[in-house]
Formats: structure tokens, C-alpha cells, sequence
């Protein structure tokens, strides 16, 4: 996997190493959950330790669980943002090769960020993450729910 990158933070206290994730280490972590879930070391949504400590090892250099869990949470707002604005509407297309989202986005602006960014992993994240998201299947209102009594 190369050389970690890792720059120096100093503070009075001491110091504090910043990781900079590269996409291969996102590669192997991604893999290394896709396994941990197979061998069900993901209960309810949540991550168990053992998932944790079997996910780092994988990724071969010192690293401790919380900067996994951290980078982790990044990658799965990330994906959940673009997955809960382009799935399922019309007008957008994923390039599988540059990974980026193809649209017009002149109604939501906000979204361009996405089209000059690549979601390296986005498959992966998908098989991950996918069934996390809410899609309001089976949503009803309070005067619906009251009704059914």
C-alpha cells in the first residue's frame, strides 16, 4: 500500500498526527466491512468491535479504531447525500469511469460539488449503506396511523 502520508501537528501539549486517507486505503477498509458484514459483525446497522478491530488489522499500518470510525461516518454521509438526491431521480447518470455524477444542475446548485467530485467507491458504499437510507416505503401519517386503530 506505499507509505502512510502523515503530517506533524504540534500544539503545546505535544503532537498530534494528521491521517490523510488515500484511495486505496479507502479500497481496503471498504473491503474489510463488506467482509465483517458476510460474517455478520453488523448487527442492526451497527458495527460491532470485533468488526472494528478486524478492520484495522486489514488495513496494515497503526491506526487506531476511532480515526476508522471517523472516516468511516465521513464516507457515509458523503454517499448518503448523493445517494438520497441522484437515487431515483430523473436526469442523472453515473460514469463509472471518471465516478462521477452526470446532470444539469441548474435547479439544485447546491448538488455541483458532486459533479467535479469522485465518490471513488460509491458501489461499495452502496452495498454497504443502501438499505441504511430511508426511501418511505411504508410511511404513513399520525391521522393515517390513528385511522388503522
Amino acid at each position: 500500500m506505499g507509505k502512510l502520508n502523515k503530517q506533524q501537528l504540534q500544539g503545546n501539549e505535544g503532537k498530534r498526527e494528521k491521517l490523510t486517507w488515500k484511495d486505496k486505503m479507502d479500497e481496503v477498509l471498504l473491503n474489510a466491512f463488506i467482509e465483517e458484514e458476510d460474517k455478520g459483525n453488523r448487527i442492526d446497522g451497527t458495527w460491532t468491535t470485533t468488526a472494528y478491530t478486524n478492520s484495522v488489522k486489514k488495513l496494515g499500518f497503526t491506526i487506531n479504531k476511532e480515526h476508522v470510525k471517523n472516516h468511516l461516518r465521513t464516507l457515509k454521509n458523503n454517499f448518503g447525500i448523493c445517494y438520497d438526491f441522484f437515487h431515483g431521480n430523473s436526469g442523472f447518470g453515473w460514469n463509472l469511469d471518471t465516478k462521477l455524477f452526470e446532470a444539469e444542475l441548474s435547479a439544485n446548485p447546491d448538488m455541483g460539488k458532486w459533479k467535479h467530485t469522485p465518490i471513488s467507491h460509491y458501489d461499495k458504499l452502496e452495498m454497504l449503506y443502501s438499505k441504511d437510507r430511508a426511501n418511505g416505503k411504508g410511511a404513513i401519517s399520525a391521522k393515517e396511523r390513528v385511522r388503522q386503530r
